[in-house]
């Protein structure tokens, strides 16, 4: 005969008791929907607010880097983006149903890195010796700007700054 309950699902049930037992404490204060939405609200603005300033301090250090190259800089830069990428992660629970956001959000947050694909990459580039899809890389890189520059006409990027 089977035993119904294994010591794992045992042991998972006492684990969880305190946690039920807490959760139904003595308050018993109605909550209201809008108090929910405005808690939600709250939340996801200062998940924003976080996102906004790394960026920005991500921005700056980058900025600092491309005036200044230095293995300081580059260091610091390297520290802004982790530090950038925490409150980046935690903002993608409130995101849903953006397609506008979803199209690009892939190319920010690809991994691995598709290094053909960064604006800045010089003419002569050549790829890591043992790299044997580099060439493929570069060529999507190459279609990819072209294409951009087929849907985006020059003239309405006049007021962009390239990177």
């Amino acid at each position: 005969m089977k035993m119904p309950f294994t010591p794992n699902l045992i042991m998972a049930a006492l684990l969880a008791a305190p946690t039920f037992s807490f959760a139904a404490s003595s308050d018993t204060s109605p909550v209201t929907q809008t108090a929910v939405v405005e808690h939600y609200a709250d939340i996801a603005h200062h998940v924003y607010s976080d996102a906004l300033t790394t960026a920005q301090a991500l921005d700056k250090a980058i900025e600092t880097l491309i005036a200044q190259p230095s293995e300081a800089n580059l260091q610091q830069a390297r520290k802004a983006w982790k530090q950038a990428r925490v409150p980046y992660q935690q903002s993608e629970v409130f995101r849903f149903g953006n397609a506008v956001v979803d199209d690009w959000e892939g190319q920010l947050n690809a991994w691995p890195l598709d290094e053909g694909l960064i604006d800045y990459v010089a003419d002569d580039y050549q790829y890591e010796l043992g790299n044997e899809g580099a060439k493929a890389i570069l060529l999507r890189a190459v279609h990819y700007k072209w294409a951009i520059k087929k849907l985006i006409p020059p003239s309405s990027l006049q007021n962009c700054s390239p990177r």
